[in-house]
């Protein structure tokens, strides 16, 4: 675990993470082939073992995650150590970039070098049955071997692990604890499939995710494996296929790498292609979600699986719906020769969960909205603690620290203004600029809103309407022409009329407007004959 944290830390930026690491309790489960019943050479026990782990930033976000399946196949005489990975996933969550690719391969680089004698204590087997294979306890063969290689020199009495504490299965506990054999073999295998979300649901729809097709998919994940394989000491030794049902030759020797740029061979086809006229169900594993497996089901359910071999199992698979989506669906296994174990023992502080316990952490993680980021932080901090203290686990959260001074860290919302106010703002001492209002990130070349609006200089708001230029209201209204000697002979008469009037008002006491008359002038009278 040291040498995990060391190297995360080593390819995270600054700042504080937490690595949450769960695994579950080795198990045992139905044997990944099913083996003919003439065959002389049948495993003992298989047991499963799930990890989870997964990468918080310190704003309790989840960055990333990957589920690995791990199988130990006991022979007599050898292990089978399989490494499937199941699914790896991100959120698009955090602002800060991360290099995705050199986390996922140092976690695969943990998990292949992990040390698989942690594996082997208190294995729960199926209830009511023992682990018998070939006729025989396992416990009852490693014993033998301990004492063949005991007759051969007292030397390995020192190498062997915990030789103290093997145990007979007892019926009340359905526990296990076995002693390895000396030889392993080790594959991994994982197929490509392009899809919007793997494990976290709705983060797809996260801006900062990044989702990619099938093609980009399968070179990214060629590229991460042979960087994987190229870290190990003995690289030689590996030996890696790619198939793409449904594809030829020439399109997928295009996805392989350059094979003088590395030790890594590379080559078309698949791990398990031992023969290829023999039935595919004795030779193709049964690995959970996986379209081969599904694939072996449906022969198995037509009862078809008797006579398909694994030529014509390759051939039907490229026909099959989801390998004629478009995307391209690519197959990739590497396995190693057979090593020895090595003896020094290390440490495991890995938090173990019961089955149970892992799936209903796993299903909690699967049912939150990864859209949200308050629901996430209520995961991260509140529902998976009270999981965990519930399950009386501890260590399940490790604490990190970045130390990449070449990866940029990206602050958070430093300069916004909210309504919470969350920001930490600088004192007034150091500001440069002040700023008044939300209106003051504009810049503007006038004193006030009025000034972005320009107008027609007028003088008063009746400017803007055009008339007709007229003396009086009367000027509207046509009257017919008058001669002038008739008006003057009237005024002549409004003369006379009036020095009458006046006189005869002198003797009256009620006095009239001499205005009055005037408006009689105006009225043409018919002259008399």
């Amino acid at each position: 675990m040291k040498n995990l944290l060391k190297s995360l830390s080593f390819n995270l930026p600054k700042g504080n993470y937490k690595l949450f690491h769960i695994q579950s309790q080795p198990c045992q489960c139905k044997h990944l082939l099913i083996y003919h019943k003439k065959n002389a050479q049948k495993p003992e026990l298989t047991v499963k073992i799930k990890h989870f782990i997964s990468l918080i930033d310190d704003d309790d976000l989840v960055v990333m995650g990957i589920e690995v399946y791990i199988y130990l196949t006991i022979f007599d005489d050898h292990l089978k150590h399989s490494i499937f990975i199941s699914k790896a996933d991100t959120t698009g969550l955090s602002i800060q970039k991360y290099q995705i690719n050199k986390l996922i391969d140092d976690i695969l680089q943990y998990l292949i070098q992990y040390d698989i004698r942690n594996y082997c204590h208190k294995i729960k087997l199926k209830s009511n049955e023992t682990v018998i294979g070939s006729g025989s306890n396992p416990t009852i063969n490693s014993l033998n071997r301990i004492i063949g290689k005991l007759r051969e020199g007292t030397s390995y009495y020192k190498s062997i692990p915990y030789y103290n504490e093997i145990v007979i299965p007892s019926t009340s506990t359905n526990l296990e604890t076995i002693l390895p054999p000396e030889r392993i073999q080790t594959s991994i295998s994982l197929f490509t499939r392009a899809s919007e979300q793997y494990l976290f649901p709705n983060s797809s729809k996260n801006e900062r995710k990044h989702v990619i097709g099938g093609d980009d998919l399968l070179k990214w994940w060629i590229r991460l494996i042979n960087r994987t394989l190229l870290s190990q000491t003995t690289e030689d030794n590996w030996n890696c296929k790619l198939h793409i049902p449904g594809s030829d030759n020439v399109s997928i020797s295009k996805n392989l790498p350059d094979r003088s740029k590395n030790n890594v061979a590379w080559s078309i086809g698949s791990i398990f292609d031992k023969d290829a006229e023999k039935l595919a169900i004795n030779q193709i594993p049964l690995f959970p979600d996986d379209p081969k497996g599904r694939f072996l089901e449906h022969l198995i359910v037509e009862n078809r699986y008797k006579a398909t071999s694994l030529k014509q199992f390759w051939q039907e698979l490229g026909f099959r719906q989801e390998f004629r989506l478009g995307n391209v669906v690519g197959i990739i296994g590497c396995e190693r020769e057979e090593l020895s174990i090595n003896p020094t023992e290390t440490y495991n502080s890995t938090c173990v969960l019961s089955l149970g316990q892992y799936k209903k952490i796993l299903n909690s993680i699967k049912s939150s909205d990864f859209n949200d980021a308050a629901d996430i932080k209520d995961l991260v901090s509140v529902k998976i603690p009270d999981f965990m203290k519930e399950f009386g686990a501890t260590n399940y959260y490790i604490p990190l620290e970045g130390s990449n001074d070449a990866i940029p860290r990206v602050g958070t919302m430093s300069t916004v203004n909210d309504l919470n106010l969350n920001v930490k703002r600088k004192s007034d001492a150091l500001k440069k600029e002040t700023v008044n209002d939300i209106s003051g990130s504009v810049k503007r070349s006038v004193k006030d809103i009025s000034g972005s609006i320009k107008r027609k200089p007028v003088n008063d708001i009746s400017g803007s309407i055009k008339r007709k230029p007229v003396n009086d209201i009367s000027a509207s209204v046509k009257r017919k022409s008058v001669n002038t000697t008739s008006v003057e002979k009237s005024t002549n008469n409004v003369s006379n009329n009036q020095r009458n009037i006046s006189s005869h008002c002198d003797s009256s006491p009620q006095t009239h407007s001499p205005n009055v008359n005037v408006i009689n002038g105006l009225i043409r009278k018919k002259p008399k004959k």
